[in-house]
């Protein structure tokens, strides 16, 4: 069960990171 838990932190960590490029590559104007 904490194994899902850390592999599921881990992809949405990831995730994050994603929306934050974006956001860095075209701006918010």
């Amino acid at each position: 069960m904490a194994d899902e838990i850390d592999r599921d932190q881990e992809h949405y960590d990831s995730y994050l990171e994603a929306l934050i490029e974006k956001k860095r590559y075209r701006p918010a104007s």
